[in-house]
C-alpha cells in the first residue's frame, strides 16, 4: 500500500487536486486498485494498493503533466514512498516475516508507509 496523499495547501497537493478535479487519470486505476478523495479533511488522499501499479500512475503523471506546477513535487514525494514501500517488502521477503509480526523482530520499521 503507498500512501500518496497531501496536504491540500502544498505544491503536491494542490497538482493532486488538479488531477481529481481537471483530468481523468484515475480511469487508468481500476477502482479495487486505489482509494482517496479530493478534500479528505485537509488533505487530498490518494492510496495506491500495489507498488507497480503505483510506479506506473507516476511514470504516467510525469509524462502527461511534468511541466504543470506542483507535479514535479508530487512525483518526487511518491517515488520516496514507493522507494520505502519497496524496502520493507524486501526485508519482509528476505526474513520471510510476515507483516503482523515485522515490527516486533524490526521495532521501528515504518510498515504503513
Amino acid at each position: 500500500m503507498i500512501k500518496l496523499s497531501q496536504p491540500q495547501d502544498t505544491p503536491g497537493g494542490r497538482f493532486l487536486g488538479f488531477l481529481y478535479y481537471y483530468t481523468n487519470v484515475f480511469q487508468m486505476l481500476e477502482s479495487n486498485e486505489r482509494a482517496g478523495y479530493p478534500h479528505d479533511g485537509g488533505l487530498h488522499s490518494l492510496i495506491i494498493f500495489n507498488v507497480s501499479d503505483a510506479k506506473s500512475f507516476v511514470d504516467f503523471v510525469e509524462d502527461e503533466y511534468g511541466t504543470h506546477p506542483g507535479c514535479k513535487e508530487f512525483v518526487e514525494f511518491a517515488r520516496d514512498r514507493i522507494f520505502v514501500q519497496e524496502g520493507v517488502h524486501f526485508i519482509k521477503s528476505l526474513f520471510g516475516v510476515g507483516s503482523a509480526n515485522l515490527d516486533k523482530t524490526f521495532p521501528g520499521l515504518p510498515i504503513m508507509v
